[in-house]
């Protein structure tokens, strides 16, 4: 029951997977129930990410957010994520537009990247590693399952955040290249470094689930 409960924790959750390997579960069994809880759970995070993404932003709209102290409950307006201080009334165009997409990749961060990772990790050390180290052809039949699944798991849910992430710089207008003037392309070159942190993001999750080619499909963004 565990095992299929989105509310139970990653690491609860693969400790009562690995109870029923023990107890003689074929591994592959507990394969759609891990994923499709899991994959609730980590929907759901990317939900609260833009839900607090848009609270942000209606704070700074309304002018809750630009006191000189610069002080917010989700993101500290003075400083970056590298904790470079900017300033508290960087206030012009590009300062605003690079803000918010920092900020946007800031709260996926926090609420979905650190959860998949999480999972991602702990059901290799439950599921991969361990099938890695028998020789027999059905632990590696199972092997490739576990693989394979966790690839389309991440694909799949890496596709939700792609998307999320594009339509927002859409609805920024920053990817109009065809009615864009100079000043706003070059804003655009501006946004791209700042994607840098966006690209770093991934690293990781490329690095676990290999076949699935997140770094590729990013680069699309």
């Amino acid at each position: 029951k565990e095992v299929r409960d989105p509310n139970t924790s990653s690491l609860d959750q693969m400790e009562k997977a690995a109870l029923l390997i023990q107890l003689g579960e074929p591994p592959q069994h507990l394969l759609h129930d891990l994923f499709s809880t899991r994959k609730e759970r980590l929907q759901a995070d990317m939900r609260r990410a833009s839900e607090r993404f848009e609270r942000y932003k209606n704070d700074k709209t309304d002018g809750n957010a630009n006191n000189d102290d610069g002080d917010d409950d989700d993101y500290d307006d003075d400083h970056d994520d590298d904790g470079v201080n900017h300033g508290a009334h960087g206030n012009d165009n590009d300062n605003k537009r690079q803000h918010r997409v920092t900020t946007l990749v800031s709260f996926m961060q926090e609420d979905f990247l650190a959860g998949f990772e999480l999972f991602a990790k702990s059901f290799q050390d439950t599921f991969v590693r361990p099938l890695s180290r028998q020789n027999d052809e059905q632990a590696q039949k199972s092997l490739d399952k576990c693989v394979s699944g966790l690839d389309a798991f991440a694909g799949e849910l890496f596709a939700e955040y792609f998307g999320t992430l594009r339509a927002e710089l859409l609805r920024q207008g920053t990817l109009d290249s065809d009615t864009s003037t100079a000043e706003d392309r070059a804003q655009i070159v501006t946004l791209t470094q700042t994607m840098n942190q966006f690209y770093m993001s991934i690293v990781g999750p490329s690095r676990i689930a290999r076949r699935a080619h997140l770094g590729d499909r990013a680069e699309e963004i």
